[in-house]
């Protein structure tokens, strides 16, 4: 790989953003480096990871890095191939290659601790394989993807659903046909997943459209509803994008109807509930959107003792955000400022860090204007973390 020309410019492309959301990402990424390094690096860095990941969501990729940095294992790297991608995508050839050699240097130097840990180096080759692809470096992409394990191709799959030419896919779904049929779980997975962005990419073209709906749908009997309901959401996200509001309301009621009469934990049920509500309301069945928030939060009420203290302040975070988006703010804070008290009710901080981190990111995302009294609690439980971890 050629070295990387730092020029002035490079490193410089963080757009706005405001200072209650960057606050927040502060706040999320000193929860997470609070967990001591022995013995929860392992938990500390999957932390960090998410917090970059939510800085370059919103186009923050110079702080990106900073909190990257502070990464102590290979998620490092894994974050150096995301900052790699992020650069390629907005056509800054120096930054890309600056991080693509960062990347490559910490997977060539990832210990391995037998071949079960090897998706640690293989997730950072395969990202670093993908940026190669949107660069249109498809011979180095190969080599770069060759070996890398099956839970790890879906970087690489989504690239290609995103960048192929339309007259590539129809070969593309034949190739894809033919992996469904001798492959396992997650290469299936890492097709359909390629599927669901070809959906989007050529929504417009009915048949195309078509062919990839066909494709999920045809895989569903030999996939649990997690993630036929992933997928599906998905979709109905697409069509929602496409302001096509008839079709997304039936893939919501399809949705709708196999959490219905699946089984699922508590915990899950709720979530799924709200999040269906939440793609109502963008469909604009503002009615029975509402609805079923109140039954989702509802559900969570009589059964909360049946929930984990550890999963509560998850399963209220989904609520919350919802009830973001369906534009009812002082009924989300009132589910956030719960969420918050939920995350501290284990004693241990590991949880405790575990949750004020995820929380502040969900604030940050979804730009929610967190009143006094929820920033204050934000930092009470930011400063009372510690022993016993």
């Amino acid at each position: 790989m050629p070295r990387a020309r730092v020029t002035r410019a490079a490193l410089s492309l963080d757009g706005p953003l405001s200072t209650a959301q960057r606050e927040l990402l502060d706040v999320a990424f000193r929860a997470a480096s609070a967990l001591p390094v022995d013995p929860h690096l392992k938990t500390r860095s999957r932390l960090q990871e998410a917090v970059v990941a939510a800085a370059l969501r919103l186009q923050q990729p110079v702080l990106a890095r900073s909190y990257a940095q502070g990464i102590g294992n290979w998620r490092r790297g894994a974050c150096a191939a995301d900052l790699a991608c992020y650069y390629a995508t907005h056509d800054r050839p120096d930054d890309t290659l600056l991080h693509l050699e960062e990347a490559q240097r910490i997977a060539d130097t990832t210990e391995l601790e037998g071949d079960v840990q090897a998706w640690r180096r293989d997730r950072i080759r395969a990202k670093i394989a993908a940026t190669h692809l949107l660069l249109g470096h498809d011979e180095t992409a190969r080599l770069m993807a060759n070996g890398v394990g099956d839970s790890e191709t879906g970087h690489v799959e989504t690239v290609k659903a995103r960048t192929m030419a339309e007259d590539r896919v129809g070969d593309y779904l034949v190739h894809l046909d033919q992996q469904f049929e001798r492959g396992n779980l997650e290469q299936a997975r890492a097709g359909l997943d390629a599927c669901t962005h070809l959906f989007d990419r050529f929504y417009s073209n009915v048949e195309r459209r078509e062919q990839t709906e066909a494709r999920v749908r045809s895989a569903y009997p030999k996939l649990p509803p997690q993630i036929r309901l992933e997928l599906l959401q998905r979709l109905v996200v697409s069509a929602l994008d496409h302001a096509d509001h008839s079709k997304a309301l039936a893939l919501v009621s399809e949705a709708q109807e196999l959490v219905d009469k699946s089984r699922w934990l508590l915990e899950d049920h709720v979530r799924w509930l709200a999040q269906l509500a939440a793609l109502r309301d963008r469909a604009g069945a503002h009615a029975q959107a509402q609805h079923q928030i109140g039954v989702a939060l509802a559900m969570f009420d009589r059964g909360r003792d049946q929930i984990m203290n550890i999963e509560r302040a998850d399963v209220l975070r989904a609520v919350a955000e919802a009830t973001w988006s369906m534009r009812d703010p002082a009924a989300a804070l009132a589910v956030y400022q719960r969420a918050l008290e939920a995350g501290v009710e284990n004693p241990n901080s590991r949880p405790r860090a575990e949750d004020l981190s995820a929380t502040c990111l969900s604030l940050a995302l979804n730009d929610v204007a967190a009143n006094g009294a929820l920033r204050a609690r934000i930092t009470d439980i930011l400063n009372g973390l510690g022993h016993p971890w």
